[in-house]
């Protein structure tokens, strides 16, 4: 599986503040993985109304509120 780490830090870079929603790729049927949007969509929906990156995975769930602030390098 590729992995995507860019993805939060381009947000970062962007400063974006509009929802994110991220599904990690599994060999999971495409019903399971609407299950799973479905279920992270009513855990999350406040935090992605004010604007937020969530990370949906089967066994996890992140959220990280927008925009992201880029630390000191």
């Amino acid at each position: 599986m590729a992995a995507d780490t860019d993805f939060g830090e381009l947000l970062a870079i962007g400063e974006y503040s509009k929802p994110s929603i991220l599904m990690r790729r599994s060999p999971h049927a495409v019903d399971d993985q609407v299950e799973l949007l479905l279920r992270g969509l009513d855990a999350v929906g406040k935090e992605l109304a004010t604007g937020a990156i969530v990370v949906l995975t089967p066994n996890r769930l992140r959220v990280r509120s927008l925009p992201i602030v880029p630390g000191p390098e």
